[in-house]
């Protein structure tokens, strides 16, 4: 049986909304299971306003508003769960839980669930007034016409899920700590658009009366006090102590599954909260272990699949690394997040003549809620330096440099792992105080890039894609932005999580490719040696996963003609050793390939200098590439360089311009391989003395 998604349990942490494995509903347990519906005749009433249909086995609510109240043997609840099934009609539902009803039979109070289309929320109701508790949370999928609810209620603390019939696929997870007094169960009276909804099963347990735990129902996070802590092994094998929490008191988190949790509550002790809202540490559990130790060591380099990174522990390998392989790796500072925070590369080839060297970017986190991005990066920079001495990898060390930026949004990603996995896919703008939980807080540093930003017109975007105050007004976005500048990159692959998918730029609507477009091409080759990936999905090339802008792929490419690649590596982030090897076994070939792909050709690179083999900073064509956009792909400043991938072998013409003319012609022939050249220019134009960009 599948795991449920998780529960947390902390004292003042938002609600969030992130992946996470997928959920199944618990087993019931008859033996202890009363059941208000039964078979052989219509439910009995407490108290009612309108009119309701009562049949043997359901019932169904009246049009507009009213309330039912159960009676008879399990009618009556304090403390336990209610399991009840909807069917049919657009699924519209009000589940009445710790009901209270006066002696003239009127609704005094009581906590609500709401089902409406597809979303859930819960409300506190009086005579006077009705309340909302927190915000509605969205089915993770189309519920179809049938679904199954079950609410455990254990003193103030109401812990809801809502499940498909039958596949028993988790829906939406709700909580709330302000369950009122009360014990009577019930509906409220609604009606969907399309028909009525039949409640077709409604029962109660009584806490403390559990006599087989359910096998399902995954771990959850709860908040102690501290001296409960020595105390809670012996109430159930299934509490895991995660770590304690600042605060007056001072907490503890725990991780227990929903029967360990109603143990807890049996054996009299205290729970602070409970709530759907925690960050990415509490699923993560290795992270919470790992995140205060050294770097592991290992015979050829250090360890890097135990857990997720935040910024202190990349920095800290990255560190380790250079001092472990100071002939192979550079450690350099490009700039500062918002909230101060290092922004980290990590340079890697042989010492010595790096500076003239085609260049290669692998990044990971310019959204800081995807922390298997990290680990890819990360990954790719241990393939490269602990195996060092196999020849296919020497071979890269030698002729290339690999400049690898685990980390782009720091401030994002800390808050994701530390503060709320609400939060992190934008950058650190705002992200202080209550706004560090915030879903719109930040800037979405891809989409913040300046080629085509503000290119979507006419609606409104999305908060959580928010483009920035101006084009590339954040420091990350131009940190990253003069790293390239610098040096040119021939290529270059950006990791994403989210789905499987290869996309090729141009990825912004409206923007003309180059014919024939190269990126496209290469990236249908390498995706087509790509093996099944582990979570159930193949690798195709697209053009784009929804309408984008400002993005760091279609920069790199409209600037400098970079084969610049978003690669969608995985569903959703893996949490543990095995799943996180497994995927990125799946993934690592892609940049593999694409170093290959460049090296064995058919690729062009060459150096323009002036007669005295200075390098010149001038714009190189190939006649044969159409472009479509103003593209003017100039050579390295520093040495002249410039470097091209080709979709075939043939005849190319080569055309240097600068000072406005065109300066010099090549015709040359590239076979199946990589070919280079170097054009001399004599006398050398002034004009072209300086950068280009």
């Amino acid at each position: 049986m599948k795991r449920l998604l998780p529960t947390i349990l902390l004292l003042g942490l938002p609600g969030l909304h992130a992946r996470a494995a997928p959920a199944s509903a618990p087993a019931a347990a008859p033996a202890v299971e009363r059941e208000l519906l039964p078979a052989s005749r219509p439910p009995r009433t407490l108290a009612s306003q309108g009119s309701w249909r009562l049949r043997p086995r359901s019932i169904v609510a009246p049009r507009g508003t009213g309330f039912w109240i159960a009676a008879g043997e399990g009618a009556t609840l304090v403390d336990g769960q209610v399991r009840a099934h909807a069917v049919g009609g657009d699924l519209t539902l009000g589940l009445l839980l710790r009901a209270s009803v006066d002696d003239r039979g009127k609704l005094e109070h009581a906590i609500v669930l709401h089902l409406a289309g597809r979303e859930a929320w819960l409300t506190l109701e009086g005579r006077a007034a009705s309340r909302r508790l927190g915000h509605p949370v969205t089915l993770r999928r189309r519920a179809g016409k049938a679904v199954e609810i079950t609410a455990l209620l254990l003193g103030p603390h109401l812990w809801v899920n809502v499940f498909e019939l039958g596949s028993g696929a988790e829906l939406a997870m709700l909580t709330s700590d302000q369950a009122p007094a009360g014990d009577r169960v019930g509906l409220v009276g609604t009606r969907g658009r399309r028909g009525a909804t039949a409640l077709t099963r409604l029962a109660t347990r009584s806490a403390c009366h559990l006599q087989t735990p359910p096998e399902s129902g995954g771990p959850m996070v709860v908040a102690l006090l501290p001296e409960a802590e020595s105390k809670l092994a012996s109430v159930s094998p299934a509490v895991r102590r995660l770590e304690r929490q600042p605060g007056d008191p001072p907490r503890v988190a725990f991780r227990v599954n929903p029967a360990g949790l109603e143990a807890l509550f049996c054996a009299g002790r205290r729970l602070l909260a409970l709530q759907t809202s925690y960050p990415w540490k509490y699923l993560d559990v290795a992270y919470v272990e790992q995140k205060t130790l050294p770097p592991q060591r290992t015979p050829t380099g250090f360890r890097v699949d135990q857990s997720s990174k935040s910024p202190e522990m990349v920095e800290a390998l990255l560190r380790a690394w250079q001092a472990r392989y100071p002939r192979l790796a550079r450690l350099v500072t490009l700039g500062k997040s918002h909230q101060g925070r290092a922004l980290l590369a990590l340079a890697v080839g042989r010492v010595g003549s790096t500076e003239q060297r085609p260049a290669v970017l692998l990044d990971g986190a310019h959204h800081g809620d995807e922390p298997f991005s990290v680990e890819l990066t990360l990954d790719a920079i241990q393939r490269l330096l602990e195996h060092s001495g196999e020849p296919r990898v020497r071979r890269w060390l030698e002729e290339l440099v690999i400049w690898c930026v685990p980390v782009v949004n720091p401030d994002g990603l800390a808050a994701f792992l530390e503060v709320a996995r609400t939060t992190g896919r934008k950058n650190g703008r705002g992200l202080s105080g209550p706004a560090a939980q915030a879903t719109d807080a930040g800037v979405d540093l891809n989409r913040n890039y300046p080629f085509a930003w503000g290119a979507i017109r006419g609606r409104r975007l999305e908060p959580r894609h928010f483009r920035g105050p101006a084009p590339a007004s954040e420091p990350e976005t131009q940190a990253m932005m003069e790293l390239a500048r610098r040096e040119r990159f021939v290529a270059a692959v950006s990791f994403h999580t989210g789905t499987v998918a290869v996309l090729a730029p141009y990825t912004i609507d409206g923007v003309r490719n180059p014919v024939p477009n190269e990126a496209w091409t290469v990236a249908e080759e390498l995706a087509q040696k790509l093996r099944p990936h582990p979570q159930g999905r193949t690798f195709r090339v697209r053009r784009k996963l929804y309408p984008v802008e400002g993005t760091d792929q279609d920069w790199h490419r409209h600037q400098h003609g970079t084969l610049a690649y978003i690669l969608e590596s995985a569903r959703h982030s893996p949490i543990g050793a095995a799943e996180r090897n497994r995927v990125l076994d799946a993934v690592r070939p892609f940049w593999e390939l694409l170093l290959d792909r460049f090296l064995d050709g058919p690729s062009l690179s060459g150096r323009v200098v002036d007669g005295d083999g200075r390098p010149l900073a001038v714009e190189v064509r190939l006649r044969e590439i159409g472009l479509n956009e103003g593209e003017r792909w100039t050579t390295r400043p520093r040495d002249g360089r410039f470097d091209r991938l080709l979709t075939r072998p043939g005849r190319y013409h080569l055309e240097v311009l600068g000072c406005g003319t065109r300066l010099a012609t090549r015709t040359v022939r590239v076979g199946k391989e990589h070919a280079e050249l170097e054009l001399r220019i004599s006398p050398g134009p002034r004009c072209a003395a300086g950068p280009v960009d």
